[in-house]
């Protein structure tokens, strides 16, 4: 090899050095937005989740989960599914035992029925 391939060459990695230092900085810079952006989703997903669990106030807010928007999206129509069976259960449950308010009325007997002589009897007994 002569001197000036040999300069040539040394040229040629010093290039290549400096390429790769720029292309290292660019990955770290992409890295850096990467990081950003997926943290913003994450705001954004949590964000997200907060809504649906308030715009769902019947459906609990443990069943509604999910690390994506789609997930979430996918946990309200489960929870909905949900609260409509446990609500219909508990509506037929009220149907099947209807327990009326109060306590019965409490009526006299009907004496309509007798004659005068056990009308009196029964007078008489009600009496000791």
């Amino acid at each position: 090899m002569t001197d000036e391939e040999i300069k040539l060459l040394q040229e040629e990695v010093a290039n290549l050095k400096k390429e790769r230092e720029t292309l290292t900085g660019n990955v770290t810079s992409l890295q850096q937005q990467v990081n950003s952006v997926t943290q913003n989703l994450n705001q954004a997903v949590t964000g997200y989740r907060t809504l649906a669990v308030k715009a769902y106030p019947e459906a609990p807010a443990e069943l509604i989960v999910g690390e994506t928007i789609e997930a979430i999206n996918e946990a309200v129509k489960i929870a909905g599914i949900v609260v409509h069976k446990v609500r219909e259960k508990i509506e037929a449950s009220r149907a099947q035992v209807r327990v009326p308010p109060g306590s019965p009325l409490r009526n006299a007997p009907d004496l309509s029925g007798l004659t005068a002589r056990e009308k009196i009897q029964h007078g008489i007994s009600q009496t000791k």
